[in-house]
């Protein structure tokens, strides 16, 4: 049997009106592997081109995980940073 792992799935989306509908399509296809979800606007009063944060509560295999990354990473107006904290009994 395979280890699980719980971690974050850290994601910074620039333009995020534009681009967030390609992140949010690739985060539903992983959704069996998102147990919580957090979205912050970095720049409240931005109007147009702004920025914004997805975070991740993540578990799975590794190599479940690693490959969500790099589904998100394909994309290049996105920066991800997967950061696994610990092994799930």
């Amino acid at each position: 049997m395979n280890k699980e792992y719980l971690g974050t799935l850290n994601i910074l989306v620039n333009d995020r009106e534009v681009n967030a509908p390609e992140i949010n399509n690739v985060i539903t296809q992983n959704g069996r592997l998102v147990r919580a979800r957090l979205g912050i606007h970095l720049q409240p009063k931005c109007v147009k081109g702004c920025s914004g944060l997805i975070t991740l509560i993540v578990q799975g295999e590794k190599k479940e995980l690693d490959l969500f990354a790099k589904q998100v990473t394909k994309y290049k107006y996105a920066i991800t940073k997967l950061c696994l904290i610990s092994k799930v009994k």
